[in-house]
């Protein structure tokens, strides 16, 4: 029987960014949940994807390899203690998903503008993020802005002190999750409107990061299934929102005001000429007007 592919690795010769993008979230979809290879390897690969070396030696890239391998460990013993299954939308394939995500990214960020490009330790800062974004997540929505993301680092938080995490990237790592609340998103992109798109800057990287956690939902390949995966999630609690996921105008309303992708990295994988499609089509077979959005 052939080896099942690497979750990250989608390198071949010719292919294109957006590809190796989808094949990587493909990838990941055949490997789960029965052949998981564990969210410190997909971390692993990420960083090999972006070309740096596991055995880094420099303590500040160390420190952050070692904390994220502790945080995959906690979720992935989670997930095995839990007398029920995994929420089924936040669960360890979407934290998976959104690292390689942020991954295209940032190389997508590399050559739509190299004079700029980030050093090691902060491209694994954006990857701590979206491994530790949606950390022990309870399958809930937010009662109040950032509520789930304001636990997720209240518990992060000792993880990252215990391997010396440098204060700054404790500090760049925790805002960025909390920039992750949807509630958000309109007001990240806007503050970061004028300025130059640099991962030293936390709220270009807080962007990057609100891009990273729905661009899988946005790419037609993983969209259908992740929205019925979201609205699996959301019947628990509220049955009547989790069954209009699956509307037309709900899509608009999502693409329109959630899914927005205004960084050089974004526009360089053409994912917003791949929302304008969409949500021309859906404007066709439900008449719904653009907003202006």
């Amino acid at each position: 029987m052939p080896a099942m592919p690497n979750p990250c690795d989608a390198t071949a010769q010719g292919t294109g960014l957006l590809d190796s993008l989808e094949q990587s979230l493909v990838n990941l979809r055949q490997r789960w949940p029965q052949t998981w290879p564990g969210l410190a390897t997909v971390f692993d690969s990420c960083l090999q994807r972006l070309g740096w070396p596991i055995a880094e030696n420099d303590r500040r890239m160390q420190a952050l390899v070692h904390c994220a391998h502790e945080i995959a460990a906690n979720v992935e013993d989670a997930a095995r203690q839990l007398s029920e299954a995994e929420p089924a939308y936040h669960n360890r394939l979407h934290m998976a998903d959104a690292m390689v995500c942020m991954a295209h990214l940032l190389l997508a960020q590399r050559e739509a503008e190299p004079a700029v490009r980030g050093d090691a330790w902060q491209e694994c800062v954006a990857q701590v993020v979206m491994l530790g974004h949606d950390y022990l997540h309870n399958g809930k929505v937010n009662r109040f802005p950032a509520e789930l993301e304001t636990i997720a680092v209240e518990q992060l938080t000792p993880i990252m002190q215990s391997h010396g995490v440098w204060p700054q990237d404790q500090d760049t790592i925790s805002h960025c999750i909390l920039k992750t609340d949807p509630s958000g998103v309109k007001q990240s992109h806007a503050l970061v409107a004028e300025r130059q798109f640099r991962l030293e800057d936390r709220d270009c990287l807080a962007v990057l990061a609100q891009e990273a956690d729905i661009l899988g939902s946005t790419l037609p390949v993983t969209a259908t299934d992740l929205t019925s995966s979201l609205a699996q999630e959301w019947s628990l609690f509220n049955p009547a929102l989790a069954s209009s996921l699956s509307q037309p105008k709900s899509r608009i309303f999502f693409l329109e005001n959630a899914a927005l992708f205004s960084s050089p990295a974004a526009r360089h994988l053409g994912i917003p000429t791949i929302k304008s499609s969409q949500l021309e089509h859906l404007r066709e077979i439900t008449a719904v007007p653009a907003s202006g959005q």
